[in-house]
């Protein structure tokens, strides 16, 4: 039989429907039988109701009231955490001042939102009316009106003159610190009784085609911009604020929106979510929802290392792709480190291993990313949200010439107000002050300052460097993939504008360094993919005379308190041994390899130097990221020197570029290590 599927016709569903019909004209569309009829949000909730269409979104509000004829998709929502563009409150007036609004009639889910924030929230209760002018024709008798789809992007974009504008999304998210889902997928309870097999199958052909428009977002915004008014940065910006999956903590936020609309009076009890499919038959009740572990791509058996791979590591070869696969999935711990030991020992001889004395100067944590993997970031306007003053940042600045570091390392969320002539007055009075080295802003940043600025990525860098930007840190890095970019940071830069800041930054001269966080949702193809990424870039810098990478920092990804946290395997210590190690190896263009005690803990950051690290990293005076997952190792200057020791080395200071501040005599207590200048001043031997 054929399902009748609803089809939304505004702008947030095309990446849908693009998906149907391209795979459809690459001969890649399932066995699924369906045709598509189109409607507003409210006419398609009427529609499966009566049963018109047989499956389709239904407005959230719209499944509260009906939800017991009503079965729902675990994979489909349309969804936003945070700001979601397309529904606005169009306002002449403060919130806080509105007495008269009118309401849009195509979505039932944004006007319940609206009444239910303006209730609980501000508690307000104004006056509501249909909207059945233009806007502009509205705001002539109302203070406000309400718009959704594509008229609430064309007053975002195109806005109304002497109006402000609240979207509901970034205010629902700022408020319950939950995402907002605004329509999920269902079918109703006596058309999946008798036709289950059909429905799965086309719930299948819907989530292929997401998975479809995901992988080939440019062309998706290609085509929209064609068919909508919208120009390509602004069709950027809404399919990445749109999230079309739904987890667990995606139902966690329409289970709070529930119980937020019944205390409002907008439902007269809390539905229950009831699911089809999967591990939910038709007509049972889904069981109680819990975290589910994602299952571990790197749980695999062990296996030998090929004899020839020995060999040819051994004689210098580089590695492909496929064999720094096998190297990870031998989880042959000594072997592989033993081998990055003796690739360690080519690429940077002797036995000392460094160590920066510095400063991470978290500036703000005001962020509008949201990133799944952070624990840090707040919202704008979000209670804890904070912005250093120059004094502030001064003072610790002092503090850290104070302990004889050499550099600071500034790094925060991406502030909606900061842009470039922040950076540049801040830099400026740091220069005019200290003597020191301004290693700060990961490409993230760089991209968001220059688009709040109107300025390109490359005249950015140029204004910070002659503003006093000396390096860049390589953060916001994560897995270079954008499957698992969209993941875990579906609002942060990709792959390729990272590698381009990174490419810019060294055409300027600029050193930087390059991360990989992992341990989240990546595949161990995946992490081979980042290596790669670093690598050929790598090579492309060097090739061209540039500086590129000065060093790789591998770092395990910390789920506490974080929205992961409870649906990721954390990385095993071994599991970080074994990725360090390949990556020395892998990265034969890439000379410094530094050991993350600040996620590891300094005994394995001790271990990490027979796996092929030759670098300790920062004492990290103060660090912010990683401590609000709850992890707080903390060590100094003298514990970094004694524990270098302790594992056979020469400690030495360096600065960020990698020349040698001072050694500290010795390798080890009792050792017979030859002895090497003593630095004066920070009270070692």
């Amino acid at each position: 039989m054929t399902v009748r599927v609803g089809h939304i016709e505004f702008l947030n569903c095309y990446p849908l429907y693009f998906g149907l019909e391209q795979r459809a004209a690459e001969g890649l569309a399932g066995e699924a039988a369906f045709e598509l009829v189109p409607g507003v949000p409210t006419g398609l909730n009427r529609m499966l109701l009566s049963g018109t269409i047989d499956f389709g979104p239904i407005s959230s509000i719209e499944y509260g009231r009906g939800f017991r004829q009503l079965r729902v998709s675990r994979r489909l929502s349309i969804s936003s955490n945070g700001a979601v563009d397309s529904i606005q409150l169009v306002s002449r007036r403060p919130l806080e001042e509105v007495q008269r609004i009118a309401l849009t009639p195509k979505s039932a889910t944004s006007v319940t939102l609206l009444k239910t924030v303006m209730k609980l929230k501000y508690g307000l209760s104004p006056v509501y009316d249909e909207l059945l002018q233009a806007p502009e024709d509205a705001l002539c008798d109302h203070d406000a009106v309400l718009l959704i789809g594509d008229e609430a992007l064309e007053a975002l974009y195109y806005p109304v003159p002497d109006t402000r504008l609240y979207d509901l999304g970034r205010i629902w998210r700022e408020w319950t610190g939950h995402p907002m889902v605004y329509a999920v997928w269902a079918a109703r309870e006596d058309f999946l009784s008798a036709h289950s097999a059909e429905l799965l199958a086309v719930e299948d052909e819907l989530v292929r085609s997401m998975d479809y428009s995901r992988q080939a977002a440019p062309r998706v915004v290609q085509a929209a911009s064609v068919l909508w008014r919208f120009d390509r940065p602004c069709l950027d910006r809404y399919f990445e604020v749109l999230h079309y999956g739904f987890s667990e903590r995606y139902r966690e936020g329409l289970r709070k929106f529930f119980e937020l609309a019944y205390e409002a009076g907008e439902l007269a009890d809390v539905p229950e979510l009831r699911f089809f499919g999967n591990d939910g038959e038709a007509g049972q009740a889904a069981p109680p929802p819990r975290p589910a572990v994602r299952p571990s791509p790197r749980v695999v058996a062990p296996a030998p290392i090929d004899a020839a791979l020995v060999e040819r590591i051994r004689a210098g070869a580089r590695l492909t792709d496929e064999e720094a696969l096998a190297l990870l999935r031998s989880r042959d711990l000594l072997s592989v480190g033993q081998l990055a030991a003796e690739r360690r020992a080519r690429q940077v001889p002797g036995d000392v291993v460094t160590f920066i004395i510095d400063r991470n100067i978290n500036y703000t944590n005001i962020c509008l990313t949201g990133c799944d993997f952070c624990a840090f970031y707040r919202s704008p306007g979000a209670e804890g949200g904070y912005l250093l003053a120059k004094e502030e940042i001064f003072s610790k600045i002092e503090e850290t010439l104070a302990l004889e570091g050499t550099a600071v390392l500034m790094q925060g969320g991406l502030h909606p107000d900061l842009d470039i002539a922040f950076y540049e007055d801040l830099f400026r009075s740091i220069k005019e002050r200290f003597t020191i080295t301004i290693h700060s802003l990961s490409p993230p940043e760089i991209i968001h300052i220059a688009k709040l600025s109107g300025l390109t990525t490359r005249v950015t860098l140029e204004r910070l460097r002659a503003a006093g930007l000396d390096s860049l840190p390589g953060g916001g890095a994560e897995i270079l993939v954008d499957r698992v970019r969209q993941h875990v940071a579906p609002k942060k830069a990709r792959t390729e504008p990272w590698l381009q800041v990174m490419r810019e930054a060294h055409e300027l001269g600029m050193g930087t360094t390059a991360t990989m966080m992992f341990g989240s949702v990546e595949t161990l193809e995946e992490r081979v993919e980042h290596l790669r990424r670093i690598r050929d870039l790598q090579d492309e810098s060097l090739g061209r005379g540039l500086g590129g990478f000065r060093a790789f920092i591998p770092w395990t990804f910390q789920e506490g308190n974080s929205a992961l946290e409870g649906f990721t395997e954390p990385a095993t210590a071994a599991d970080y041994l074994v990725t360090l190690a390949v990556s020395r190896i892998y990265l034969d263009n890439v000379a410094n390899i530094q050991a993350s005690w600040v996620t590891q803990g300094l005994k394995i950051g001790q271990v990490a130097l027979q796996f092929g690290a030759n670098d300790v990293g920062s004492t990290m005076i103060e660090e912010n990221v990683v401590a609000a997952a709850g992890v707080a190792f903390s060590v100094g200057a003298d514990d970094l020197v004694a524990a270098i020791r302790a594992a056979g080395y020469v400690p030495a200071q360096r600065r960020t570029d990698y020349s040698l501040v001072r050694t500290f005599a010795g390798r080890s207590a009792g050792g017979d290590g030859e002895e090497l200048e003593v630095g004066s001043g920070l009270g070692f031997d």
